[in-house]
C-alpha cells in the first residue's frame, strides 16, 4: 500500500495547487489571512500523508524484522516440539531402522535395517550362498525404507536434532551415504561363533542402538 501511494503524493499537492489557483482566478480573490490560512492547511495535510506514510513504513519494517528473528528462533530451537509431519517423518525413520519381526507377539511382515544387518554379520550362512544373497535383498528393502523416512523430513524441513539423537545421526549418515561396511553389499560377515555375535539374539532384540553397534562396530 505504502509502496504505490508515494508516487502519487506529488500529482496529489499539484492538483490542490491546481485547484486554489483556479478558485482564486475564476470565483473569488481570497484576502491574504484566507490565502495564508488556506496555504497552511494544505502544508499541514502534506505533511501528515507524509507522517503517516513514514509511521506505517516504519511498522512494517519492525514487523518483517520481528518475523525473520522468529523464523531463526524456530530453526535454531532444538527444544521446541517438532510439527506432526516432523514427528511422523522421524517415526517411519525409526522403524525402518528398529522395526524387528521377531519379537515375541509380532506378526512378521517388516524387519529393520539395523536387525537385518546383525543377522546378516551373524547368520549360519556367508557370503555366496543363497541365504545371504536372500538377505541382500531383505536389506535394500530396508534401506529404502529408511531413505524414505529421511527424504520425508528434508521435505518437510524438519530439524533432525529434534528428532534423532546424535548416535542415530550418525548411524544413519553411514548408511545412506552408502559407507564400506553399511550398505547391504558391503556388511561383514562375522558367522554365528564370532565372540561379537555369541549374544547377538539377545542384543537384537533389545531395540537399543547401543547394543546393536556392539555388534556392528564394537566400541564406536
Amino acid at each position: 500500500m505504502v509502496a504505490w501511494f508515494l508516487p502519487a503524493i506529488p500529482w496529489i499537492v499539484e492538483g490542490l495547487i491546481g485547484t486554489a489557483v483556479v478558485g482564486t482566478a475564476h470565483v473569488v480573490t481570497p484576502g491574504r489571512e484566507e490565502r495564508e490560512e488556506s496555504m497552511r492547511q494544505l502544508g499541514n495535510a502534506i505533511a501528515g500523508i507524509g507522517r503517516d506514510d513514514a509511521a506505517m513504513m516504519e511498522q512494517a519494517n519492525e514487523g518483517a524484522e520481528e518475523n525473520a528473528a522468529q523464523g531463526d528462533a524456530v530453526d535454531a530451537c532444538t527444544t521446541c516440539d517438532p510439527p506432526p509431519e516432523c514427528q511422523e517423518a522421524a517415526g517411519d525413520v525409526k522403524e525402518g531402522l528398529y522395526q524387528n519381526k521377531r519379537l515375541p507377539g509380532a506378526s512378521g511382515g517388516f524387519h529393520g535395517y539395523l536387525n537385518r544387518m546383525v543377522e546378516q554379520m551373524c547368520g549360519a550362512h556367508g557370503p555366496g550362498t543363497v541365504g545371504f544373497n536372500n538377505h541382500i535383498q531383505g536389506l535394500q528393502g530396508a534401506f529404502n525404507r529408511v531413505k524414505g523416512g529421511v527424504e520425508k523430513m528434508n521435505r518437510a524441513r524438519c530439524n533432525p536434532a529434534q528428532l534423532l539423537s546424535r548416535k542415530e545421526r550418525l548411524v544413519i549418515n553411514n548408511i545412506l551415504s552408502r559407507r564400506i561396511g553399511w550398505t547391504p553389499e558391503t556388511i561383514s560377515w562375522k558367522g554365528r561363533d564370532h565372540p561379537d555375535c555369541l549374544n547377538f539374539t539377545n542384543l537384537r532384540d533389545t531395540g537399543n542402538l547401543g547394543d546393536l553397534l556392539r555388534i556392528i562396530r564394537p566400541g564406536l
